[in-house]
């Protein structure tokens, strides 16, 4: 048992490496197809999604992290861990600060700090962050309540996308309350699984009890997500055509990578949730990790498409 615990353990790096290199990969796919925003530079266009990617991984990272002490009991095994991805997390988000008020600045990048804290202080997008910075900094002092951590990741993750497109087009406050539920379902979906693979893959008993609570929570989420994600959908492209800028348009095409990834999505939950949790419960061995790292590797995928359309006009 001794070594299958190492052998898996050292999968780690690999799941972490194919993760990163697939969002990576997304994001570049998703910018490619997406045009600028009005007034990037070279450096901003693609600085910035690289920064708002860091930031969300960063982010559902210490969601994740907070969340697992809830499903497994315990919270000595997370707590440095947790601290750590927040603090990366706030860096993250500074950086973006910059960027984003570099970008507006007649001085680009050499902008000076009382324009980026004229920035974080005057423009909508700047004071989110702001509460992003405060969140995440929140995260890093809250490492013995994992509830408390929990809801200051939850609310660090939502801010800056209630500043986007689907909540100002969208009537009645309809776009705020959908994008926060789309936000809120994919970041405990993906951190949680990021931290049951990582964690408690390598230890029967843990996995055993840990799985079983995050399926029943990941049932929930997808759910949401489908339907939050075709609310925003419906909301951000209708008033330029539905099927034409689904069908026409680069910004179309990544949504619908977007729909494909989480089909595949559904599929390896499904297979995980009907096949492998059973037998995981029995204490037999499953082919987990190899499923649930797959399934983590599309999950960065769609986060990366998620950021690259964050940012990107339709035309």
């Amino acid at each position: 048992m001794t070594t299958l615990t190492r052998s898996r353990q050292a999968n780690r790096p690999g799941i972490v490496a194919a993760a990163t290199v697939t969002a990576i990969g997304g994001l570049a796919f998703g910018v490619r197809l997406t045009p600028a925003p009005a007034g990037a530079t070279s450096i901003t266009e693609i600085g910035i999604p690289l920064a708002r990617l860091a930031a969300a991984l960063l982010g559902i990272a210490t969601t994740g992290l907070a969340l697992y002490p809830i499903l497994h009991g315990r919270t000595d095994t997370v707590r440095r861990a947790g601290s750590h991805t927040a603090i990366g997390w706030m860096l993250a988000a500074l950086c973006m600060l910059w960027l984003q008020s570099a970008e507006i600045s007649s001085r680009g990048l050499s902008v000076r700090l009382t324009e980026t804290l004229d920035y974080a202080s005057h423009i909508s997008t700047g004071r989110a962050l702001t509460g992003v910075v405060v969140a995440a900094a929140g995260c890093a002092l809250l490492g013995g309540v994992p509830a408390a951590r929990l809801a200051a990741a939850l609310a660090g993750l939502v801010a800056v996308p209630l500043t986007g497109h689907a909540t100002q087009a969208a009537p009645s406050g309809l776009g705020g309350l959908t994008i926060a539920l789309h936000v809120i379902a994919a970041a405990l979906w993906v951190g949680g699984l990021a931290a049951v693979l990582l964690l408690a893959a390598a230890h029967p008993d843990a996995l055993g009890g840990a799985l079983p609570r995050f399926s029943a929570l990941a049932g929930i989420c997808i759910l949401t997500v489908a339907a939050s994600g075709v609310i925003l959908t419906i909301l951000r492209l209708a008033p330029d055509g539905l099927l034409h800028t689904l069908t026409g348009t680069g910004y179309g095409l990544v949504v619908l990578a977007k729909v494909g990834c989480l089909c595949v999505l559904a599929g390896t939950g499904g297979y995980i949730r009907q096949r492998l949790l059973p037998r995981i419960v029995r204490g037999e061995a499953t082919a987990f990790a190899a499923w649930a790292g797959t399934e983590l590797a599309v999950m960065t995928l769609a986060v990366a498409l998620a950021t690259a359309l964050s940012r990107a006009p339709l035309t």
